[in-house]
């Protein structure tokens, strides 16, 4: 705007935003910025003949400034969601947690949103990109998509790139209308919890090296500590004397990342424990110790020196894959259904639960961040026990 179009003097703020001047031509002029727009500063004018119209006008853009905003920013989402995603999630997350969120995107978003300007984008686009995914995917999964979104629009509606959230009108669909079932936990019988046990005893008399991990994935049956905190447990944090194992560390494969958090291969990661409640004690049975005791004689036998309690033949740390593979391996040899490493840590949970331990205690040996995930994890468990305790109630 040139100096000779407007007289200084009238020039003033109004409603924080813009500012409302009188021209040397009599009209009236409110001048408000929309922000940056493709990287440059952008501005939207209205005129008026008195300054009650204009206030007017000012009212009905402050109503429908999206409209302006669409006009002008045609920005396509991936700019601004990959933005969001590197300055103010990315540097608040762990590695696994920054590969799961970026995988959710690059997958399930980005081909569908990605090259929409932002500002064009509805309640209808979100909708029917959970509607199709409600088609293919689990419950778990649409909820992480749409809370990347919520979570998205939230923070372009606090910077004032958008005026208003299009999630607030978006519905998840309910869990038994998605096409995925979530799986029930799939766990050992107390039956295949015994022939395991006598298959470890077969291949400890028989020397059998192939089966070797056997003892380790009973001392997991027995703590119900999680793969990647079994990876990365080491001698010391076995107390023989106190029969207390110390769960510290978690391993973990991610991406590595340069310092503008752009993906590089994967690789191995030793940090803290999923959760601060994850930093824990367990109480080591006669059954667990006996497990490690046999880890220790199979090492001592091979000369293995190793910091890690579960490793390989050379001593060093073991991979989950290596490690899963090996439980399939030996499951199979023991006709045993295949269950995968987390089912262990299932196994020890639910026959806790359905020998009366209780829940809170169950939660706490678990390493859960509260009792709530305890209970939403094993509501089937519970469910049951309560059925049973009715069951044991003589009629009134």
């Amino acid at each position: 705007m040139s100096k000779s179009a407007t007289t200084n003097n009238t020039t003033k703020r109004y409603d924080g935003e813009g500012t409302v001047n009188q021209r040397k031509d009599g009209r009236w002029e409110y001048r408000v910025s929309l922000g940056k727009v493709n990287g440059k500063y952008a501005y939207k004018s209205f005129y008026a003949a008195t300054e009650r119209e204009l206030k007017k006008l000012i009212k009905q853009y402050n109503s429908d400034r999206q409209k302006y905003l669409c006009e002008a920013d045609k920005t396509p989402f991936w700019q601004h969601a990959e933005h969001w995603m590197r300055v103010y999630k990315f540097p608040n997350l762990r590695g696994n947690s920054i590969d799961r969120l970026e995988t959710t995107y690059e997958v399930h978003i980005k081909p569908v949103l990605g090259f929409l300007p932002l500002s064009q984008i509805n309640s209808d686009d979100i909708q029917m990109l959970i509607n199709a995914k409600a088609q293919e995917l689990s419950y778990s999964y649409i909820k992480k998509i749409y809370e990347f979104l919520n979570g998205f629009f939230k923070y372009a509606k606090q910077r004032g790139i958008i005026t208003t959230n299009p999630c607030d009108a978006v519905i998840v669909p309910k869990e038994e209308h998605v096409a995925v079932k979530t799986r029930e936990i799939d766990i050992l019988t107390p039956k295949e919890i015994s022939k395991l046990y006598a298959f470890n005893n077969k291949i400890l008399k028989n020397d059998n090296h192939f089966y070797k991990h056997v003892p380790a994935y009973l001392f997991l049956l027995n703590t119900g500590i999680r793969c990647g905190e079994a990876i990365a447990l080491e001698w010391s944090d076995i107390d023989f004397e106190n029969r207390i194992c110390r769960i510290n560390k978690n391993f973990t494969l991610v991406k590595s990342r340069d310092k503008n958090w752009n993906a590089g291969k994967r690789q191995k990661l030793v940090s803290e424990t999923k959760t601060p409640a994850g930093v824990r004690e367990i109480p080591l049975n006669d059954r667990a110790v006996e497990m490690l005791e046999q880890i220790q004689n199979y090492n001592r036998k091979r000369g293995i020196e190793t910091p890690y309690v579960i490793s390989t033949d050379s001593g060093a740390q073991i991979s989950e894959r290596s490690l899963f593979q090996s439980l399939e391996y030996a499951l199979g040899a023991a006709e045993i259904h295949h269950i995968g490493l987390h089912g262990l840590r299932h196994t020890f949970a639910s026959t806790l639960l359905r020998k009366g331990v209780d829940i809170a205690v169950v939660s706490k040996l678990l390493g859960h961040r509260n009792v709530t995930t305890t209970y939403n994890t094993y509501i089937h468990i519970i469910e049951e026990q309560k059925r049973n305790a009715i069951k044991a109630i003589p009629s009134i």
